[in-house]
Formats: C-alpha cells, structure tokens, sequence
C-alpha cells in the first residue's frame, strides 16, 4: 500500500476503517441478490459522502467495506467511524425500489505504526477489531490493540528477532 510506504518516509499515520453490515443477509433472503447488491451501492454513497476525495473506499467482500484515511491519526480516524456509523443508521435504502430499510455496521479501526507495521497487519488488525465489534452487540466502533513490542513489530514485517536465533538478547535482524 503507497499510504504505508509514504506515512513511513514523512513520519505521519494511516489508518484503516473495516466495515461489516450487520445482518445484511436477511436483505438478500427478503429482496434478493438484485436489491442487495443496490443496497451495496447505496451504501457506498453514503461512505463515499463521509470522507475526504484523498481517502479511499473499496469494497472488501460480500458486505465488508475498507476505507484507508491518509495523514489521520487514531483519535480522527475513531470519529470519521463514528460519523459514517450514525449516517448509516440514520439513511432510509431504497434497494433500486420504494423500500425503505434500515441498517446498521459494526466498525473495526486501526493505524499504522500504532497498530500495525505493514499494510496487511493494518488491514487485518482493523479487521480483528470489526469483530470485536460484531462481538459487543453490533452497530459499534471498536479499535485495534497497541502493538506492545519491538519483537512484535519485527516478526508483523517478517524479520527475526534474535532472541529466537538463541543470540543475545536485545538485538533483531531483519
């Protein structure tokens, strides 16, 4: 990911957004797959008006969005959720139809280099905490853990701590 790569060459923070809608299979089991697929976009208006034009939305799988915030740290990254998590709520989808449905997602946030130390760390730490969510009732943010050492940060890039190699303690290679 070039975020990664230009957060750590001018010293700033990414941070990733993983979004899962909650329940949306009873959409498709009610409407069908034509009128889920326009609640997807629907959905993606809705995130695509929630954000800065440098950020950026994809669509992961099935009903997960990822939304990269270049230059944001943690605490903005926590409220941009927030933001998109109440419009959300608030939004009446139409499915390409006169239906009126409510949704909600559970959010997972998480930054590069508090959280994670490469783009998939950050992709999956987001994601981990979109579960914690999911786990604390739904329709919530919840955030990534700290990375809590060196060793930790080496062995996400894939190098070896030496404590592994049986050598002194206190020295890595990567």
């Amino acid at each position: 990911m070039n975020e990664i790569r230009r957060a750590r060459r001018y010293g700033t923070s990414v941070c990733a957004l993983f979004l899962d809608l909650d329940d949306f299979k009873r959409v498709n089991d009610a409407h069908g797959h034509l009128a889920g697929s326009h609640v997807l976009m629907e959905m993606a208006g809705v995130i695509l008006s929630s954000i800065r034009d440098t950020d950026a939305v994809a669509r992961y799988g099935g009903d997960e969005f990822v939304i990269v915030l270049p230059d944001t740290g943690i605490e903005l990254a926590g409220t941009v959720a927030e933001r998109i998590r109440e419009k959300i709520g608030k939004h009446s989808f139409h499915a390409g139809r006169n239906l009126k449905l409510s949704l909600t997602a559970s959010f997972g946030v998480a930054a590069f280099p508090e959280h994670a130390s490469s783009p998939q760390q950050l992709i999956s730490c987001a994601d981990t905490a979109m579960y914690e969510a999911k786990a604390a009732n739904k329709n919530c943010v919840r955030f990534s853990p700290l990375l809590r050492s060196k060793e930790e940060k080496l062995l996400a890039e894939g190098g070896v701590p030496v404590s592994l190699l049986g050598a002194d303690e206190g020295k890595t290679f990567s």
